[in-house]
């Protein structure tokens, strides 16, 4: 099996040979070009201490040489335990010639984290490497928030619900640099018309903002136009008293 590195982090944001993989389900046979050949039994291949840093990411990008021109295969974030992607990588074969496939997942992943490809098929895997994300300018989930209080509400796989008085959620390392948004567009479900108050912490001030989101049927995503602000700051969503709401996501532009 592949051996660890120790605490050494890895760069996902430079390629990763996946012969630096710190464990495998079976022993590491190296194949051409400096990857590993996987069999046609369930193979997985971890990586530790790959560190996305505050930004994050969500898009990778996986080099692959396989005899088939279509492979399934999945991705893990092994310290939550969850499967985070299942995806078929699509490239007609070339002879011993590794190519590319780009992927998104759903959520970005941040800071350090254990994660794992597996693979059921016959083929050669090369490596990866990831695209670093601007996480103020991202498509982020409720659920990554860094602290959620308050006493009503319900933490889902892909949203904040039943949101009532009083919770605040907090996203930390926001750095907008010199951009100002212009607007922040919110994806939820307001079973009545909801109050919500924006807060930007920043070295320079404290800015606060109340937008009304007005009731919906289902999921829907507004637009509210915003002050001028830029530079590293803390964002926080605050749900005044009389609040129903579902929360999925957000986007400032």
């Amino acid at each position: 099996k592949c051996e660890g590195l120790g605490s050494t982090t890895l760069n996902p944001y430079q390629f990763v040979s996946a012969s630096t993989c710190s464990k495998s389900a079976f022993p590491v046979e190296l194949s051409f070009g400096n990857g590993v050949r996987v069999s046609g039994e369930k193979s997985w291949f971890m990586f530790e201490n790959v560190d996305f840093g505050n930004d994050g990411s969500d898009i990778f990008e996986i080099s692959l040489y396989s005899p088939e021109d279509t492979v399934s295969f999945s991705v893990w974030n092994l310290l939550e335990g969850k499967n985070i992607g299942d995806f078929t990588y699509s490239a007609k074969t070339k002879w011993e010639i590794y190519q590319k496939n780009t992927f998104h997942f759903d959520k970005h992943l941040f800071g350090v984290q254990t994660i794992s490809f597996e693979f059921n098929s016959s083929l050669s895997f090369e490596g990866f490497v990831f695209k670093k994300g601007v996480k103020a300018f991202s498509k982020l989930y409720a659920v990554e928030a860094i602290f959620i209080t308050g006493d009503s509400f319900v933490k889902t796989d892909n949203a904040i619900e039943k949101i009532g008085n009083n919770v605040t959620l907090d996203f930390d390392n926001m750095d907008f640099g010199s951009r100002n948004p212009e607007k922040l567009i919110i994806c939820g479900h307001a079973s009545v018309d909801n109050s919500i108050q924006l807060v930007i912490n920043s070295e320079k001030e404290d800015i606060r903002c109340t937008f009304n989101f007005e009731k919906t049927n289902d999921y829907e995503e507004k637009e509210f136009l915003l002050p001028d602000f830029s530079g590293l700051t803390t964002v926080s969503f605050i749900f005044l008293p009389g609040s129903q709401f579902d929360f999925k996501w957000f986007r400032f532009e």
